[in-house]
């Protein structure tokens, strides 16, 4: 019998930010993790946060350092945090 070997939440978090397709293979679908994460590193400011079974990463921007982590319990969903600067750097 052959096992698929499985991933550990942590990386399938990572695979799913990096991502610009979802499963669907809808053009219109997928894009969001991504784009959230490229407009939090954007600034300066803020952060971005995804736990999500076992597994959590995150990203801040004050330090512009990213980093995973798997936990021995698991979380029954997901929860995405994200925070940014609102301040405009446009003079008035």
């Amino acid at each position: 019998m052959y096992r698929a070997k499985q991933k550990l939440d942590t990386s399938l978090i990572e695979i799913a930010v990096e991502s610009t397709r979802s499963k669907t293979k809808l053009p219109h679908r997928g894009k969001g993790l991504r784009d959230m994460l490229d407009l939090v590193k954007s600034g300066t400011v803020g952060g971005f946060r995804i736990f999500s079974a076992k597994g959590g990463f995150n990203y801040s921007a004050s330090l512009n350092a990213e980093s995973g982590r798997d936990y021995k319990t698991a979380i029954n969903g997901t929860i995405i945090q994200w925070q940014l600067s609102l301040e405009s750097n446009h003079e008035q």
